[in-house]
């Protein structure tokens, strides 16, 4: 018999008291099978462990000894949202413009009782957790590029802060390896999405902007860094970025020497702004804008907002035909109620492709006194741009958005809009729902043109009595 050149691995099991040989093709997937299983044991054993060592080693600051913060708004420079539109306030649905009995009925309920449950459940500052001299904080990546957790904890004690956007403290080597010292007083704010520019200005700036004006100028705000966040903040107020926030980077340990006080949301996201029908928590937001940049443009203009830039993602693309035709019907609607604006058509990108710049953009919503076109972060992060000074009702800034039916639901979520983020800014909401049925193939978005000419009308005509009613426009 010739030797064989290769070792052989002889593997038999037993089962009872008969005896198996395995033919040698399967024993070494065998043997590696047996190693995997027994490497993930020991990986499950492990992070179960870890799991457990944290709960049991760190006890938790319960609700109770939140509290919240009761600092007066103060808006010398503008009036307070409440009181710019009082016939419709509080704001619960924006005003709905299409011919179909069934679609208007099902939006209708679907936008109130949202509103509703905004109004009523979450819409408050988030409240504080007061942190003895010495704690620990942290963000820890989800494993994202754009969502990170919190971890705020007294080592001393083993006290940690618990909460829907919090974690418990890692392990005991990262807890003490690699920390950095901060000095002075601090108050921290996380929520998620990070680094988008909507998102940032609409979930991140106005609970920044309220503990701005809720603490002295002494204690710094702890940010999660990001370059596209420091830029925004950065045109907004420059001394207030360079000298108030604490920018921190993500899987870092820092400890705190002097106060720490931890921002804890009820939960993510937040819809702060509107609390028991009272909606001023966005009006520091919107005061800081009007003492920073009170710029007035006389010369209005209606924009329209166009997708489908180098930066644009999803579907919600106007066929380019029908655009077409849609500001043709801008322009003569324009003509009919004897309004002077210009249309300006707005990308998000000059005409070499390059994204504009923050003063650019500042400019254009600015000099807005109509807002058109589907809904998107080119109109819900630049609204924070539009002119902050309505003092009445016929003043707002006019917004016309074009958000997904119950028939395209899959361009984005159903009834997917700006109104749900920024109901708290004083702008005059209305809505046109997309009118073809979506499947993958289709690479553009339909609008009913008389449902738009109606809403047309309607804005600039004056029909006030759609708004109360909810009713079509067409009647």
């Amino acid at each position: 018999m010739t030797a064989s050149k290769h070792r052989s691995i002889t593997l038999t099991i037993f089962t009872g008291q008969q005896r198996h040989d395995i033919p040698n093709g399967k024993r070494i997937g065998l043997v590696i099978g047996a190693f995997i299983f027994a490497l993930t044991a020991i990986v499950a054993f492990s992070i179960t462990e870890n799991k457990n060592y944290r709960e049991a080693t760190f006890a938790t600051i319960s609700r109770k000894v939140t509290r919240h913060l009761t600092h007066n708004i103060s808006t010398p420079d503008i009036t307070p949202t409440q009181d710019v539109c009082r016939s419709e306030y509080p704001p619960y649905l924006p005003t709905l413009y299409d011919h179909r009995p069934d679609h208007v009925s099902h939006y209708t309920t679907n936008k109130y009782t949202r509103s509703q449950n905004y109004n009523i459940v979450a819409d408050d500052f988030p409240p504080v957790t007061d942190m003895p001299p010495n704690s620990k904080y942290s963000l820890l990546s989800t494993g994202d590029t754009v969502n990170a957790k919190a971890s705020a904890w007294d080592p001393n004690t083993n006290v940690a802060v618990k909460g829907p956007w919090f974690h418990y403290p890692d392990d005991l080597m990262i807890q003490t390896a690699n920390v950095i010292e901060l000095e002075g007083d601090f108050v921290s704010y996380n929520t998620w999405i990070r680094g988008n520019y909507a998102h940032f200005l609409f979930d991140w700036l106005p609970t920044i902007s309220y503990l701005r004006i809720a603490y002295p100028e002494t204690t710094k705000i702890i940010l999660a860094y990001d370059k596209l966040s420091e830029k925004i903040l950065k045109f907004l107020d420059e001394d207030f970025s360079n000298n108030r926030v604490q920018w921190i980077e993500v899987n870092q340990v820092y400890q705190i020497k002097g106060k720490l006080t931890v921002t804890t949301p009820k939960r993510i996201p937040e819809t702060i702004g509107c609390h028991k029908d009272e909606c001023r928590g966005w009006d520091p937001m919107r005061q800081w804008i009007a003492e920073k940049h009170p710029e007035k443009i006389e010369k209005k203009h209606v924009l329209f907002y166009r997708r489908g830039g180098a930066t644009t993602t999803g579907k919600r693309v106007l066929d380019p035909t029908l655009e077409k035709i849609v500001l043709e019907h801008i322009r003569q609607k324009l003509i009919r109620h004897g309004r002077n604006e210009e249309i300006k058509i707005f990308t998000g990108e000059d005409e070499n492709g390059n994204t504009l710049s923050m003063e650019d953009q500042f400019t254009i919503f600015r000099g807005a006194s109509t807002i058109i076109g589907p809904h998107g972060s080119g109109i819900s992060g630049n609204f924070a741009w539009t002119d902050p000074f309505p003092s009445n009702c016929e003043e707002r800034t006019q917004l016309l958005e074009f958000v997904p039916s119950r028939e395209n639901s899959g361009i984005h979520a159903l009834y997917a809009d700006s109104f749900g983020e920024i109901r708290k800014w004083p702008l005059d909401f209305h809505a046109l729902l997309y009118s073809n049925e979506y499947s993958d193939e289709y690479e553009y978005t339909q609008i009913n043109l008389q449902d738009f000419d109606n809403a047309l009308d309607a804005m600039w005509g004056g029909t006030k009595q759609i708004k109360s009613s909810f009713k079509t426009a067409s009647g």
